[in-house]
């Protein structure tokens, strides 16, 4: 992911690493995470430089979404099947 974002000149994109998040079953997991629209969990991805630009892809429309929802027809091919939760925005 780090290796896309550079290639891409993309400084606007803030990545956190984790130990762990409790996904071992599916591992290799992404939270898109929000404080104004939903947040998502993905996991099972590859850790491929296709599947790091589709993650980014898929970032951007949610990026360009007031709520955060991204209509399915428009999923990259290679983020079908890896969401697991949607997750409303905080509370203040």
């Amino acid at each position: 992911m780090n290796e896309v974002l550079t290639e891409a000149g993309r400084g606007d994109v803030k990545i956190q690493t984790q130990a762990c998040l409790w996904n071992c079953k599916q591992h290799c997991s992404v939270v898109f995470q929000d404080d104004q629209r939903f947040s998502y969990f993905t996991g099972h991805h590859a850790p491929e430089k296709a599947q790091a630009e589709a993650i980014l892809a898929w970032f951007d429309l949610h990026g360009q979404s007031e709520t955060g929802e991204v209509p399915f027809r428009l999923w990259p091919d290679a983020m079908r099947g890896h969401f697991i939760a949607r997750i409303p925005k905080a509370l203040p």
